[in-house]
């Protein structure tokens, strides 16, 4: 959010100081960078408002937001259910999602001389289409041809977020995704081959989103590792912000999936173990996560009956089937949201089943999903 001055803590309408980047006190002005533009030439009062101390920009079609009120201007599109929004409570997103995680597509910028609907004012009980129509503690006025729609108690997205949000496709997460969540020991076969007991809770570590790679590159193998594992795994999409999700919802916050490949240092992991080191340098190297392209959830009815293979030189090495994961795709993502707050674009791992072996430069890796998708790579060793 760009903050400045010029909402009163007592007037109504929307607020002045559009350009006003000053951060003001409870109930004055400040200097302004730009003069504020002149006030519409009809205005019809908004609800009166609490002090409060400062305004934001809403970079998604330029609307003037108070941090407490958040007064949003835009043009609802055709068949948005607004009465949706009353009960949202993830209201983080700024830009083509109505100030929501709802996924609520809005254009923007806002389209010019819109006005007031005749007999609109308030929501839910008060007023608006049968229905609710209108969120509760909502209401409509014009300013400028334009409407301006009031919601009290939801919280803007700064302007960085509110511009990204419609600009970063969810098929091609990689490319802007900020977090990558591993889950190791997800099969019994795998724990097994590992020599390892099976966890009776998830047990899970990060790579940097620097390890994502797409094919038509090369895996790295890093100069100091001498045993490079492959491990194949479906990999999960994070559609929208996941805190302390429930596992009956967690399928909600699901975009797609993905073909992984968790690429690993053994022997350097197998040392980080004896010191009791964290795996960074075994799991978060350059190149050590290859993906497949977006696949998008309604492309898998259901997570938990695919089957992953993968071959080196033509060779089966892995062969499994996610019917066999410890934990599920849903438990999975409400687990790991009580301890993280996964963000749109994230990618969640979910475990290899047996088969790791080495693979060294030169070495052609195959890997897919019966049905769905296959994906190729070369490893190569590091210069």
């Amino acid at each position: 959010m760009v903050r400045g001055g010029g909402c009163s803590g007592g007037g109504g309408g929307v607020p002045r100081g559009l350009y006003n980047r000053a951060r003001v006190g409870a109930g004055g002005s400040g200097p302004a960078a730009f003069p504020a533009p002149p006030p519409p030439a009809k205005r019809r009062p908004g609800p009166p408002r609490p002090g409060h101390s400062e305004t934001a920009l809403c970079l998604a079609g330029g609307a003037l937001s108070c941090a407490v009120t958040q007064e949003l201007e835009f043009p609802p599109p055709r068949g948005l259910d607004l009465a949706r929004l009353s009960g949202c409570t993830d209201s983080r997103r700024g830009a083509g999602e109505a100030v929501c995680g709802c996924r609520h597509g809005l254009p923007f910028p806002p389209l010019p001389s819109l006005r007031q609907p005749p007999g609109r004012r308030g929501g839910g009980e008060e007023g608006g289409r049968p229905g609710g129509g209108v969120p509760a503690g909502a209401s409509w006025l014009s300013s400028g041809g334009r409407r301006v729609h009031h919601l009290r108690g939801r919280k803007m997205a700064s302007p960085s977020a509110a511009a990204s949000s419609s600009a970063r496709p969810l098929a091609r997460f990689w490319e802007w995704g900020r977090t990558i969540v591993c889950v190791g020991r997800n099969y019994a076969a795998h724990a097994r081959e590992m020599q390892a007991a099976t966890p009776a809770r998830p047990v899970f570590f990060l790579k940097p989103a620097s390890a994502y790679l797409r094919e038509g590159a090369p895996i790295l193998r890093p100069r100091y590792c001498r045993e490079l594992h492959h491990e194949v795994e479906l990999g999960v999409v994070v559609g929208r912000r996941a805190q302390g999700v429930p596992e009956a919802r967690a399928l909600e916050h699901v975009a797609g999936y993905a073909l992984c490949l968790d690429m690993t240092a053994r022997d350097t992991q197998e040392e980080c173990k004896r010191q009791g080191l964290p795996w960074t340098l075994a799991k978060g190297f350059r190149t050590s996560c290859p993906v497949s392209r977006f696949i998008p959830r309604e492309q898998v009815p259901d997570p938990h009956r695919l089957k992953l293979w993968l071959r080196v030189n033509g060779e089966l090495r892995q062969e499994g089937d996610t019917a066999h994961m410890l934990f599920s795709v849903p438990y999975l993502l409400s687990y790991l949201s009580d301890i993280l707050t996964l963000e749109e674009g994230d990618l969640i791992l979910t475990g290899t089943p047996g088969g790791v072996s080495a693979v060294r430069g030169g070495d052609e890796i195959e890997a897919g999903i019966e049905g769905v998708l296959s994906m190729r790579f070369e490893v190569e060793e590091q210069e």
